[in-house]
Order: C-alpha cells, then sequence, then structure tokens
C-alpha cells in the first residue's frame, strides 16, 4: 500500500480537494451514544468529573446537536451544492 500513497503524491498538483466539516448531524449513532452514556458507570471516576460529565457536558452536547444539528439528507445536499466543476 505505500507504493500507492508514493503515487498519489505525483498526482497532488493535479487534485483538488474539498474538505466538508458539516457540524453536529443527527443519526441513530448520536442517539445511541447519548442512551449508552446516560447509563455509563462512573463508580470509578471522581465525584467531581461524574458531575461535571452528567450534569453539564450530557445536557449541553443535547443541545447543541438539538439546536445545530442536520439530518444525514441536509449534509448530503449542502455539499452537493458546494461543489463547483472546473
Amino acid at each position: 500500500m505505500e507504493h500507492l500513497s508514493s503515487v498519489c503524491l505525483l498526482y497532488v498538483p493535479f487534485t483538488r480537494t474539498t474538505l466538508v466539516e458539516p457540524g453536529p448531524v443527527i443519526t441513530e449513532f448520536e442517539r445511541k451514544v447519548y442512551e449508552d452514556a446516560e447509563k455509563m458507570d462512573l463508580s470509578g471516576t471522581d465525584e467531581e468529573t461524574a458531575t461535571i460529565f452528567r450534569e453539564l457536558y450530557l445536557p449541553y452536547s443535547k443541545k447543541v446537536f438539538s439546536s445545530l444539528g442536520q439530518t444525514p439528507e441536509e449534509v448530503a445536499e449542502a455539499s452537493d451544492d458546494s461543489y463547483v466543476s472546473i
């Protein structure tokens, strides 16, 4: 596989790359992560960290996803609109 990456370097000057960073995307995976996090055993964690995780991080993270989250379809549509052919 190393030889393939070497060949790819030859084509870098002729290649255009677009990085898409959509932000929060609402998926089944995201929902399951929150369900599992709420049930997580934090008995081996110090109380301050466990409190911060449960009372600050989880609620804030959920709020960000619910207010800013996009569906995968919205991300695909926005990504598709941003491509320009030359």
